[in-house]
This record gives C-alpha cells, sequence and structure tokens, in this order.
C-alpha cells in the first residue's frame, strides 16, 4: 500500500520535500514526471494535487495521491517618500496591496513606531538608508518589502549666496550647516571665537553638524558667513 509522505499545508512560494512509503521492488512515476522515491516541489496558491503511480513486476498499478494547500503570505508594499531632507523625520507606512492585512510587522530600522507597527518614523541621517519591512501571518507565512530612501539637502535657513562670494552658499537645517562651494578647509567658530569644527573639503558640499542652537560664522577661504541655528 503505497502511501505519500509530506505536508498537507504550506506557504505559497516555499519549497517542500515528498516522498513515497511501501513501494519496494516497484517502478516510482509522479504527476510531474519525476522517477525518484522522492521529489521537490515549489508550493503555489491555492489547492494543488501530489499523486504517485507504482508498478509492481506483474504490471499490477497502485497509487497514492496528498491534496496540498498553498497559503498566500500578505501581498504588501511599503508607501513614503522616497526623497527626505537630511536631519529630518519621515514617516513609512506598509500597507496591503489589495486592502487590509493581518501579521506582525517588522521593520529593519530603530524607529519611532505607531500602536501596532503599521507605520514607523525615521530620522534621516544618511544620504542613502535601505529600509526593509516583513509581515509574518498567523500561518507563519513571509511577506517583504523594501524601499532606499535618499537624503537631500534642503534651504530651512538662508540662501545659496548669503554674501560669500560667487559659486559660495551656506545654509543651514537643524543643527546641520551646508557649505556649498569651499575649496579647501571649513572653520566653524562660535561668537567667543572658539573654534567648533573644522574639515578638509572632500565633497561639492560639506555638512558640518554643531553641538547646539546659536550664532556661528563660518570661515572658508577668505569668506566669512555668520549663521543662526
Amino acid at each position: 500500500t503505497p502511501r505519500i509522505v509530506g505536508v498537507d499545508t504550506a506557504c505559497a512560494g516555499s519549497r517542500k520535500e515528498f516522498s513515497v512509503e511501501g513501494v519496494d521492488a516497484m517502478s516510482v512515476q509522479w504527476n510531474t514526471g519525476e522517477t525518484s522515491r522522492s521529489i521537490e516541489r515549489i508550493i503555489k496558491e491555492g489547492d494543488q494535487t501530489i499523486r504517485v503511480s507504482l508498478q509492481d513486476n506483474l504490471g499490477c498499478l497502485y497509487t497514492d495521491s496528498l491534496t496540498v494547500y498553498g497559503v498566500a503570505a500578505p501581498k504588501i508594499r511599503i508607501e513614503c517618500e522616497e526623497e527626505v531632507c537630511l536631519n529630518k523625520e519621515t514617516r513609512l507606512s506598509v500597507v496591503g496591496v489589495d486592502g487590509d492585512f493581518s501579521g506582525d510587522v517588522t521593520w529593519s530600522v530603530i524607529t519611532t513606531a505607531s500602536r501596532n507597527n503599521s507605520s514607523v518614523v525615521v530620522l534621516m541621517t544618511d544620504t542613502v538608508l535601505q529600509v526593509q519591512v516583513v509581515v509574518t501571518d498567523e500561518s507563519g507565512c513571509l511577506a517583504k518589502d523594501s524601499v532606499t530612501l535618499r537624503g537631500k539637502v534642503c534651504e530651512d535657513v538662508g540662501t545659496k549666496d548669503n554674501g560669500a562670494g560667487i559659486g559660495c552658499g551656506v545654509w543651514t537645517s537643524g543643527l546641520t550647516i551646508y557649505v556649498q562651494g569651499a575649496k579647501d578647509v571649513v572653520e566653524v567658530y562660535d561668537l567667543t571665537g572658539k573654534l567648533v569644527a573644522r574639515q578638509s573639503v572632500k565633497s561639492e558640499i560639506e555638512i558640518i553638524t554643531v553641538p547646539q542652537k546659536g550664532a556661528y560664522i563660518v570661515k572658508f577661504g577668505e569668506a566669512s558667513v555668520k549663521v543662526d541655528i
């Protein structure tokens, strides 16, 4: 008496093994075309039938079948703005593609989360940030989505000139000072003349973070610009 051994419920998209018992000295034929004693199949969404046929040396035919149900994982996507001002907060939400969804939500970033974790708030401190979300439903099936956030320089205070000279600009966002067009070194002083930050120019826009709010003098080349943060 042949018997198919394997699961009858699995997550759609997962790979499962099925084998047949009670087949000594018999030829094996699966409905997938394989002739080995065990096979692997990728489970599709919904019902599917695994069937095996066996024939002994007298030509007698024996069969067994197993109906496997493929559980569909939640269909989800991340909703957000993909371009975010540097040092600003932005919200990301996970939603169902076909409407509501249920399951445990896990984000790949440390965030301020909503009560059910379906949305999170992140502080954009990098020019590129990869965020992934994983939803696990009650059957243990996973759904994933990811998005790449890109930090951009936004002008909150000041303009890209500020009297610093042609091609030079200084502006701020939060506790960050942005300097465009500097050639060699950028220095930041408080109003007492104390050096707060000094860094060599490595890019078109230098990014400098100061420890607290206040007034600062930004010096680069022959330019000197006062900024209020």
